[in-house]
């Protein structure tokens, strides 16, 4: 599916799936709310669509991908491809509310989402800027959403030039804590910043263990740090990282009741929800035909495979794209899903048969 969700077929219409065709768990009704996201791919398009509509401009990319190299279909699904599960719904409709509240009071709140590795944590946060994307050029830069990406423990002040350096914000080296915070929320305030994004949080904070744990000070000089900064910010601030990072928030009431929104994503199961994804997903990948991702035994093959986790999943459909390319298929068949199996997880255990012969 692609990032707004309702990217129809080759025709630009939306199809529904063929009645016979055997699933994992049986597609969910169309019109059934919960599922709307992850079955946009089955409705119609909500709104007519005008020339410059990202969704017009989204089905001419698949169209040039599919028409292209087997490069051009892969970057199609890395970058282009976004499936809005019922999970990733609730995600996007709370960041978009609470953007709204950017300066009306002190603590417009936020979220804290967890995810294990490798569930679209980053595709997440890929989408969000894109979907506020900087505007650094012009009469008044705009920066809607900035970001730390943390990739090693970082004091405040790191944090703060990391920020600063984002929205272009000239400082010294040797300014204090204080005068860095001063400059970014003058920045924020200036540049019509929404929200505040920090990317694997379990490196920012980490709680204070036993006889160390006081509870003022659970998460250190950062939280210290962290919870003067949040009051003073006026934005929404959103943490993503792993199960189990936010220890902090829930040791330390100060930092708790401050972002007391806790959203916990899980890997897939084999049920209706899984089956919901691969059709989305088959239908959005730019091949000229369908792989029939969601038929009962492949679906099934492809959740023992990925183990219900999203990035195995793309990554064997990546290879497989490049398979059936080279082989001039106008759709992934068994033997590309082998070849991307040996790549990807070697010779034991593949499900999908023998791959092709090079």
């Amino acid at each position: 599916m692609t990032i707004d969700g309702r990217l129809g077929g080759e025709d630009g219409q939306a199809h529904a799936p063929p009645a016979n065709t055997p699933k994992i768990g049986v597609l969910p009704n169309p019109k059934h709310p919960d599922f709307r996201d992850t079955q946009s791919l089955v409705l119609p398009l909500d709104r007519v669509c005008t020339p410059d509509d990202p969704q017009v401009r989204q089905m001419r990319a698949r169209e040039a991908a599919v028409r292209g190299t087997a490069q051009d279909r892969v970057n199609f699904l890395l970058y282009e491809v976004f499936v809005r599960t019922p999970d990733v719904s609730h995600i996007l409709s709370v960041v978009d509310e609470l953007l709204n509240f950017a300066g009306l009071f002190q603590n417009p709140g936020g979220m804290r989402i967890l995810a294990p590795s490798g569930m679209g944590k980053n595709a997440l946060l890929h989408f969000l800027l894109r979907k506020y994307p900087s505007q650094p050029l012009g009469p008044k830069p705009l920066y809607p959403l900035v970001y730390v990406h943390f990739r090693e423990v970082l004091a405040a002040g790191d944090i703060l030039r990391a920020l600063l350096n984002q929205m272009n914000c000239a400082y010294q080296n040797y300014q204090s804590v204080q005068d860095l915070e001063d400059c970014l929320l003058d920045a924020i305030d200036t540049c019509g910043t929404q929200g505040v994004i920090f990317n694997e949080t379990q490196h920012m904070l980490s709680a204070a263990k036993g006889a160390g744990r006081i509870s003022a000070r659970v998460a250190g000089k950062t939280g210290d740090w962290l919870k003067g900064f949040l009051d003073r910010l006026k934005r929404a601030v959103f943490f993503l990282g792993v199960p189990g990072w936010d220890e902090a928030f829930q040791l330390d009431p100060q930092l708790g009741s401050r972002i007391p929104h806790r959203y916990e994503l899980s890997a897939f199961k084999p049920d209706k929800d899984f089956t919901a994804v691969l059709w989305a997903l088959d239908q959005a990948i730019p091949m000229p035909a369908p792989a029939g991702l969601a038929n009962r035994d492949l679906a099934q093959k492809l959740f023992d495979v990925c183990k219900g986790t999203w990035r195995p999943l793309i990554f064997l459909l990546r290879d497989a794209i490049i398979s059936a390319t080279r082989r001039g298929s106008p759709r992934i068949e068994d033997c590309d899903l082998s070849w991307a199996y040996h790549l990807q997880f070697g010779l034991k255990g593949d499900p999908f048969g023998s791959p092709p012969k090079r």
